[in-house]
């Protein structure tokens, strides 16, 4: 009898502490998709369950502007937001993936802010909570896959938490959004530049060259992964390339936007 008892408190004990561990995200707990979509194996309600919030959960992409984009310009900075909401919840989790058409990575995460971790799970990164939020809401950098990458499908499970370090209690929602890649017209033709950055991976320099026949193009400018502006030029009609020094920018992968009244072209390219 003391045996059995001794068994059931170990696994009382036991089971508070995965409970716990969830705090830090399905994927780095369990290395498992629980966002509902295609690949994953359920969701956070194959083990949160019982809770009565009203949840809900929320994904969209945003432009440096904040606009909510509806299609996606191929190698571009966006920011991903994420919102859970529940009424009376003690605090909040989740877990998103971007896919493409074979279920692979679509596009790039970039530095996961705080209480966030970027998590490979089965050859894909997942971005989720690390700790328990109390605002339920989180954002990131997000960047566009290459043009001819075709629509980007976005999954996420959201989960309000009664924090009582236990399965029960608990309630989980999932949402997606499918975002196609933009058609422009001929006046707003993404290729019209035929822009080229080079050499990728760059060290001391990184060059940009395009044609100037069609549309000329007004500035050029660089961000990093975190949509910080780190570089911006204004060019002249004739131009058709540009050098710009690296010497002074830290490693990581950044995005060259050409820009004029008609249209932009990106280019993503890695400093080391």
């Amino acid at each position: 009898m003391k045996r059995n008892q001794l068994i059931y408190s170990f696994l009382i004990i036991l089971g508070g502490g995965i409970c716990l561990s969830h705090s830090s995200g399905p994927g780095a707990v369990q290395d498992k998709d629980r966002t509902g979509g295609p690949v994953s194996e359920g969701t956070c309600a194959n083990c949160h369950s019982g809770g009565s919030f009203g949840s809900s959960v929320d994904i969209a992409v945003t432009t440096e502007s904040g606009d909510t984009v509806t299609a996606y310009l191929p190698e571009t900075a966006y920011t991903l937001r994420i919102k859970v909401v529940g009424e009376g919840a003690a605090a909040f989790g989740f877990q998103t993936v971007a896919l493409d058409s074979s279920n692979a990575d679509a596009g790039m995460f970039g530095a996961a802010p705080t209480g966030t971790q970027i998590t490979p799970v089965a050859e894909r990164n997942y971005f989720e909570h690390s700790e328990r939020s109390t605002s339920g809401e989180w954002e990131i950098e997000w960047t566009s896959p290459a043009a001819g990458s075709g629509a980007v499908e976005f999954y996420v499970a959201g989960n309000s938490v009664n924090n009582a370090d236990g399965f029960q209690g608990d309630e989980v929602t999932t949402d997606s959004l499918i975002l196609e890649q933009e058609v422009l017209s001929s006046s707003r033709d993404l290729v019209a530049f035929n822009l080229t950055v080079g050499p990728n991976p760059a060290t001391n320099f990184i060059r940009a060259n395009w044609d100037n026949r069609t549309v000329a193009a007004s500035h050029v400018r660089v961000v990093n992964l975190q949509g910080q502006q780190v570089y911006n030029q204004i060019l002249n009609p004739q131009d058709s390339e540009i050098a710009i020094d690296l010497l002074d920018y830290p490693t990581g992968f950044y995005v060259m936007q050409l820009i004029s009244a008609e249209g932009s072209q990106s280019k993503t390219f890695l400093r080391q």
